[in-house]
């Protein structure tokens, strides 16, 4: 054989190495991949029959009609820290995913919900660029300000309503329309119905924040205030338009989904480290997590 074939040969065997090097990697990494697959998949199954032989610590919605944002229905983030009340979300940790609320004559707003182990949080937006505060005399049935409606069915099955409003931006009271005892007239024989007047309610605070497209509100509701049902609708001081959802339009109301307590700590004993598991619903709503696949801080 001659010098110059062999160093073809030689040539060739150089390059051919390589590329079985590339295949014996991809192969060992295809097979890798596939055990940890199915190491997932294991793990996984043993996660499903765990949660499905106790379904009532884990499904508490009694409630199995499909979640349905444009009737209403929120999904309440868990949020793993009480955010400040500023008027911003970006402290909640979560992405901005809201719920788009119904236009009427072209007024928008978007609202999110959240929830900490004492509170639910609600945040919206409003598109206002004029601003209508509210007057010291306040009329709440006839009054004409910009305000952000919230009617709550509570944990008894009752309903409350509240609303947000402001002379000026900053933190305030939720507010809410009582009615006085009744007045007798001069025969005493029969009383007059009694005066509606406004009072705060201190335990549900909120931050109002005027930008250049509008507004934002973002307000902290105690979770002994709440039940399954909210509904909410946000008005134009100018009686302009309106946006979201009241008890006359939406008898039933917009659901609350909240995560499941309690099943956070329940998966953190099927996780390894390196490994986060998700449990969602039918609705593909997460109703708990845990585990974390970030790598640990080295020491």
């Amino acid at each position: 054989m001659s010098i110059r074939l062999q160093l073809l040969v030689v040539a060739l065997t150089t390059l051919v190495l390589p590329w079985a090097g590339c295949q014996y990697a991809r192969e060992l990494e295809s097979t890798l991949r596939g055990s940890q697959e199915q190491s997932l998949l294991a793990s996984a199954g043993t996660i499903a029959n765990a949660l499905s032989a106790q379904p009532q610590r884990v499904f508490r919605n009694s409630d199995l009609r499909a979640f349905d944002a444009r009737g209403g229905d929120l999904y309440v983030h868990p949020l793993t820290n009480q955010p400040l009340l500023d008027g911003y979300s970006e402290d909640w940790g979560i992405p901005f995913d809201p719920l788009i609320l119904p236009s009427i004559n072209g007024y928008h707003a978007r609202v999110q919900a959240g929830a900490t182990e004492r509170y639910l949080y609600l945040y919206a937006e409003v598109d206002d660029t004029h601003f209508d505060p509210e007057p010291n005399d306040v009329q709440a049935d006839t009054g004409r300000f910009d305000r952000v409606d919230v009617w709550l069915q509570g944990q008894d099955g009752t309903s409350a309503n509240y609303f947000f409003a402001t002379t000026a931006p900053g933190l305030n009271a939720a507010q809410h329309v009582v009615k006085d005892g009744g007045v007798k007239d001069n025969d005493d024989t029969s009383s007059a119905q009694p005066e509606p007047r406004v009072q705060p309610e201190p335990r549900i605070q909120a931050y109002w924040l005027q930008t250049a497209q509008g507004y934002h509100l973002e307000a902290r509701i105690p979770l002994s205030f709440v039940g399954s049902r909210l509904w909410i609708e946000a008005r134009d001081g100018g009686g302009k338009g309106s946006a979201g959802f009241t008890p006359e339009a939406n008898a039933e109301g917009g659901r609350l989904f909240f995560a499941t307590d309690g099943l956070d700590g329940l998966l953190s004993t099927f996780i390894r480290e390196g490994t986060r598991a998700t449990v969602i619903d039918t609705n593909a709503l997460a109703m708990g997590s845990a585990g974390t696949v970030a790598a640990p801080p080295a020491s």
